[in-house]
């Protein structure tokens, strides 16, 4: 895993069985991390970082939204959401989270958690994301 230059991959992106985006992004290998990034253009400026480490999911967006969501299966994480409208505080319980390396530049991470808003309403989501080299043209 000692590969820290960065591969052009395609992330996909399904919410809830459907919502699947197809975004063009980057993969770098760092010691025992993962990252993936890529644009949010339903966000603004806004980039997403997905951090993939051994049994936990981190997922970061900076730009016009910030935030930093923790998944580790059996935890809850607080965490926050920030726009330019204010802040909203995101409570996470995460039921089952998966990581696959199908080969060296093709990942699989599945998470399935409950998110909670301003300690109100509880919704279950689902999420399914395939990262895998983009093909030479």
């Amino acid at each position: 895993m000692g590969n820290e230059h960065e591969i052009k991959v395609i992330v996909k992106v399904t919410q809830q069985n459907r919502n699947e985006q197809k975004i063009e992004g980057w993969l770098i290998q760092k010691a025992h991390s993962v990252y993936i990034r890529y644009p949010e253009k339903e966000m603004g400026e806004t980039t997403t970082i997905i951090k993939l480490e051994e049994g936990k999911v981190t997922i970061i967006r900076m730009g016009e939204i910030k935030m930093k969501q923790i998944f580790q299966e059996g935890l809850e994480s607080i965490s926050y959401y920030e726009t330019a409208y204010g802040i909203i505080e995101l409570l996470v319980y995460t039921h089952f989270l998966r990581i696959e390396q199908q080969n060296r530049n093709h990942w699989k991470v599945f998470l399935d958690y409950d998110v909670s808003l301003n300690e109100g309403m509880k919704e279950r989501k689902t999420i399914y994301i395939e990262v895998k080299e983009e093909a030479a043209p």
